[in-house]
């Protein structure tokens, strides 16, 4: 939020902007910042893509373990791991989680989680791939007003991976992406498998339009139109 108030960033973004053949930006927010900086013109809209794998089909929840993970930068995991460990912990036992896997680079703190809990280190994207396929939840301590320039989220989204966000993380502003339909609350285990599957299959559909293809489509448009 800083970057848009501090008047030499803006000017510097402004005079980018105007000078630039086309706009995009991954937030809804910041696209029509950039619409209002240019005088109306069109930013386009393009949320960041998974860079561990985008399967074709979904895999249904019936056929997932009731597996969670923590994927993410050690930063990112270590958060969750210390300053959101009751949120964590209370996705976990909400919605009967029986094991848990850590994956990203760097160590993080040992924390007693309530369930087997797996520190698979850094992995090569396509295996990271399969074990979000086969997973129920994607546990994510970032703020739900940037989701869209998350790329953990975007992994979580492109293989049906139900998103959940600790209470702290829950912004009111969630333009582009809503709470209940394409993540949900720790606190807020209601609604069973059924809940599960609507939101897994609401946040794969919402990625489809920003798939790797997709996004080569929009560029290549946009610089050779």
């Amino acid at each position: 939020s800083s970057f848009w108030t501090h008047p030499v960033q803006k000017g510097i973004c402004r005079g980018i902007a105007n000078l630039s053949d086309a706009l995009v930006s991954n937030r809804l927010r910041s696209a029509e910042i950039l619409k209002k900086m240019t005088g109306g013109r069109e930013a386009v809209h393009l949320p960041v893509f998974s860079n561990v794998g985008e399967p074709q089909a979904l895999a249904p929840v019936k056929d997932r373990e009731r597996r969670l993970v923590l994927f993410g930068g050690t930063e990112l995991r270590r958060k969750a791991l210390c300053q959101d460990l009751g949120s964590l912990q209370a996705a976990c036992k909400g919605w009967g989680i029986t094991e848990g896997i850590e994956i990203g680079p760097g160590t993080t703190p040992d924390r007693e989680i309530g369930i087997p809990w797996r520190k698979l280190g850094a992995l090569p994207a396509g295996e990271v791939s399969d074990w979000l396929d086969g997973s129920l939840l994607g546990f994510l301590s970032y703020p739900s007003t940037y989701l869209e320039k998350s790329t953990v989220f975007a992994a979580y989204a492109a293989h049906g991976v139900v998103p959940i966000l600790p209470d702290a993380c829950m912004k009111k502003d969630t333009l582009g992406l809503r709470p209940a339909l394409h993540y949900l609350s720790s606190s807020h285990p209601d609604g069973g498998d059924t809940k599960l599957h609507k939101v897994g299959t609401a946040v794969y559909d919402w990625y489809q339009d920003h798939r790797c293809n997709r996004q080569s489509e929009v560029f290549s448009h946009l610089i050779f139109p």
